[in-house]
């Protein structure tokens, strides 16, 4: 429970610091990246209840943090602190999260629910969607 609350703390509190409106834009996407990484180390090899709670704070931080910026998504590359983020969002889909656990919610899962967040309410150019929908295709999911 304690590691649950953590995440639950630390969301919070990034959102609340990249939400203000007084927060400098790029000072906001990089504090956003780096709690994305963060908590992305509790999406595989943790309990379903630890994985769930990463994965619904890192979907906040997009739909709550990032929309609320106001971002422009045919400018993915434009600022080192959004091209962080999408950094991140893309080793979501690296070969680290593959787990998967039939009936259960593996680390493939979380990570496919953080990406389907990111492309909801950020937007996805068509170039960019290419290079995810290829990251996912090259993933090799052991389902048993």
């Amino acid at each position: 429970m304690k590691v649950i609350a953590y995440i639950q703390a630390v969301s919070q509190v990034i959102l609340n610091i990249a939400s203000t409106p007084t927060q400098e834009k790029e000072h906001s996407f990089k504090l956003i990246a780096a709690t994305m990484s963060a908590l992305s180390e509790y999406i595989f090899n943790s309990t379903l209840k630890i994985r769930s709670a990463a994965t619904q704070a890192i979907s906040l931080i997009i739909s709550h943090g990032l929309s609320k910026l106001r971002i422009d998504p045919h400018d993915l590359h434009h600022g080192a602190g959004f091209s962080k983020v999408y950094m991140n969002l893309k080793y979501f889909l690296s070969s680290r999260f593959v787990e998967y656990t039939p009936g259960n919610q593996g680390a493939i899962e979380c990570s496919l629910k953080i990406v389907k967040v990111f492309a909801e309410k950020v937007g996805i150019p068509d170039q960019q969607l290419s290079e995810l929908l290829s990251l996912v295709s090259e993933l090799k999911v052991g389902r048993n």
